[in-house]
């Protein structure tokens, strides 16, 4: 985990346990409290909690199913595997969770355990673009080692692939207003007008601010 997410006081325990008590399972991660630079809770995330739902959404290229920072897996299961795999950069994770699906089950507890900061300097803002090249490749091998036929999902399936910061601003105010964080979401609407002041999208999300819904 990167020193800007928090793990929560009962985390270690929580997967611990679950390990021991689930000994074909090889990695067990959680939901995530989404948060924003300055610490102030966005939503909750993290649907896809049993392996089938996991490996199925994995390959489906759904997105962030687990969180890398809310991970903890077996150290004999990642040696098995061959560890973390350089050339997949800034997807290192994704290659490593669709290796281990190989060999066991994966699963994420339904208790948020974990603070998942959001900010305009991390890999998947920055590196947006070669993120996307490798989360292809990545696939492209985890389809071949399954001999699977299909190929991956096109990687421009959604409509935030490429988002601005004005859109992640637009984006992150109406995480906050459906998690009823008013407060959080009129601040970023705030940040979206100061970028695109003449947006009609971002006044009418003030405006849904202001009125609380």
């Amino acid at each position: 985990m990167d020193s800007d997410d928090i793990s929560l006081p009962n985390r270690f325990a929580q997967q611990e346990t679950f390990l021991r008590l689930h000994p074909e399972h090889v990695l067990v991660g959680s939901r995530v409290l989404i948060v924003d630079p300055d610490g102030d809770i966005l939503r909750e995330m993290g649907d896809a909690f049993s392996h089938e739902e996991i490996e199925t959404g994995l390959l489906a290229r759904q997105g962030q199913l687990v969180y890398h920072p809310s991970v903890m897996f077996r150290a004999d299961a990642v040696q098995s595997v061959g560890g973390y795999r350089s050339e997949f950069p800034h997807v290192e994770d994704l290659d490593l969770f669709l290796r281990l699906s190989e060999i066991g089950k994966l699963a994420n507890i339904r208790e948020p355990l974990l603070m998942y900061r959001e900010h305009f300097s991390k890999v998947g803002f920055v590196f947006k673009k070669q993120q996307e090249v490798a989360i292809t490749a990545a696939l492209e091998q985890a389809y071949q080692r399954r001999h699977l036929t299909a190929t991956p999902p096109d990687p421009a399936r959604s409509d935030d692939h490429f988002l601005s910061i004005s859109d992640t601003c637009r984006k992150w105010a109406w995480w906050a207003l459906a998690a009823g964080k008013t407060k959080t979401a009129r601040k970023h609407a705030l940040a979206a007008i100061w970028r695109t002041p003449f947006s009609p999208a971002t006044w009418r999300l003030f405006a849904c601010t202001i009125r609380g819904y």
